[in-house]
């Protein structure tokens, strides 16, 4: 569930430098996450180094260049509505008074409609240049070929301004199939005139304890994969090797984290429920002092408890942080264009998704570029820095299981189960077994 931008003129130096091939890109994951302090998350199955591409002989010119033929129209196919919608087109605004002599087209396609029609455009030569789609999209894209990698089209300064893990999810294969254009996962919403904030919890142990005791209801919990998906690596739990077979049952850690959640269901302080919108009225009415949400949120809840609202990291567990899931929204390359098409195209998704300022304001959207972590209120700025220390979301043909069986798992593991173990092997197994593991 989800969705603000860095003055132009700061914005135009990316078309204006003279571009510089990247053949090394998994070293600058490495790179931006120390100097994070953030370890880089491991890609079970997939080279963290895109594969280099071949460019065209020569220094290629940029797109405002008097001897580039940049002045046709490029069309983005995108299924955003509402204030989504809104910042498109004042992204594009700003980018057309820039660069006159390139004319962006947004057309709207109704999200079910985008792989066939797309597929069909591509084949009568009036496909789009680009395309904003979920990140979860790219495997079906580039299996049907209808999507080019940004490999040698980004520059090493373009790459260290994204969120590490917004970009380690849309890697596959080596090769970089989108650009991030926003980020979404769960943080901890505080309300700190229900509970001060040096009295919030640092880990699940101290969340468990105050809850066991707690005369009122302390913490509202979502029980959903993506919400509790930061348990698994907090209490030691694994979701993949390397070539994708899930591995929960092969340490203690998912067993540990579902046992955590059943004694969580049965404190009097956590209310752990599949009624999401119930769990979040709770929060908006001032009734949960703590609440686990996405930043989908973050304006309606500001908007109810006003400067009350803080955001922190997600109590750590017993083997380190919390780290959630993180997906995003993301600009593609569609396949057939010409080079100078191309490198034109992959300079307007630059600008897509380097316009913090309008997606934070105007959509109420987590950038997944972090240029300025001023932008926005104290909320927005604190998720906004909270976004690095999250784990990509595998976006693979072998999630579809892990969602079925998954929330079932949960489920079961807070309302029923007794044998946590006999739980995530019987959740193992099935995943495994539907997807030939």
């Amino acid at each position: 569930m989800p969705p603000k931008s860095r003055k132009l003129d700061s914005l135009s130096l990316c078309l204006s430098r003279p571009r510089k091939w990247v053949g090394t890109i998994g070293v600058w994951l490495i790179v931006i996450s120390i100097l994070s302090g953030c370890a880089p998350p491991a890609i079970p199955g997939e080279s963290d180094t895109p594969t280099r591409q071949t460019p065209s002989p020569g220094v290629p010119v940029e797109p405002d260049s008097e001897d580039t033929p940049s002045s046709g129209t490029y069309l983005i196919w995108h299924s955003w509505t509402g204030e989504d919608y809104q910042a498109l087109l004042a992204i594009l605004e700003h980018i057309n008074t820039a660069y006159p002599r390139l004319v962006l087209a947004p057309q709207f396609v109704e999200a079910h409609q985008v792989p066939t029609q797309l597929l069909n455009a591509i084949l009568a030569g009036d496909g789009p240049q680009l395309l904003l789609a979920p990140a979860s999209w790219y495997p079906e894209l580039k299996a049907d070929e209808l999507i080019t990698p940004f490999n040698d089209v980004v520059n090493e300064d373009d790459f260290a301004r994204f969120v590490t893990p917004a970009l380690f999810g849309l890697i596959h294969d080596g090769q970089l199939m989108g650009l991030p254009v926003w980020a979404e996962t769960v943080m901890l919403y505080v309300n700190t005139e229900l509970i001060p904030w040096s009295r919030v919890p640092d880990s699940t142990d101290q969340l468990l304890e105050m809850a066991e005791s707690a005369e009122q209801p302390l913490l509202g919990l979502y029980n959903n994969l993506f919400h509790l998906s930061w348990g698994f690596p907090a209490f030691g739990g694994v979701m993949f090797d390397a070539g994708f077979r899930v591995v929960l049952d092969q340490s203690a850690g998912a067993s540990e984290f579902l046992s955590w959640l059943k004694a969580a269901h049965l404190s009097p302080g956590i209310h752990v429920s599949q009624d999401y919108e119930e769990l979040k009225q709770s929060f908006l009415d001032q009734e949960l002092p703590l609440f686990i949400d996405g930043p989908w949120s973050l304006a309606e809840v500001s908007q109810a408890i006003g400067d009350a609202l803080r955001i922190r990291d997600i109590p750590s567990g017993p083997a380190g942080a919390a780290r959630p899931w993180l997906t995003s929204e993301a600009v593609y390359l569609i396949a057939g264009q010409t080079e100078q098409q191309r490198l034109t195209s992959a300079h307007i998704a630059l600008l897509l998704s380097d316009s913090e300022e309008i997606l934070i304001e105007t959509a109420h959207r987590l950038p997944a570029v972090q240029q300025n972590l001023k932008v926005g209120s104290e909320p927005v700025q604190e998720f906004r820095k909270l976004l690095p220390m999250a784990h990509h979301m595998a976006h693979r043909a072998e999630m579809t299981s892990v969602w079925r069986h998954g929330q079932k798992m949960l489920q079961e593991a807070a309302e029923r189960a007794e044998d946590t173990e006999a739980l995530v092997a019987q959740f193992v197994l099935l995943v495994n077994e539907e997807n030939g593991k």
